[in-house]
């Protein structure tokens, strides 16, 4: 094998490792964009603190950050748009 692509598994099983490690994982559910918030609800439960961050177009549908943790270390802020998860972001607590 060429040292080139070596090297590339071996930064690609590092980057997959991080992202594992900063994953949100609650009972069955893989929590990833797309994900709705009552999906979210039912298997994370009630998050410890929900905030609105305003509304957007005619329909003035919701843009909401929800906040889950400690877990593992980890705090994870959750962006949703109408409903549907946008983003992860995780903190090290």
């Amino acid at each position: 094998m060429k040292p080139t692509i070596i090297i590339g598994m071996i930064l690609l099983t590092i980057a997959l490792a991080a992202n594992t490690a900063m994953a949100l994982r609650c009972k069955n559910l893989f929590v990833e964009p797309g994900v709705s918030s009552i999906e979210i609800l039912v298997n994370c439960g009630e998050p410890i603190s929900k905030e609105v961050l305003g509304a957007y177009g005619k329909s003035g549908a919701l843009k909401e950050r929800w906040a889950y943790g400690p877990k593992s270390g980890y705090y994870y802020l959750l962006y949703f748009k109408a409903g549907v998860l946008e983003k992860i972001e995780s903190k090290q607590e």
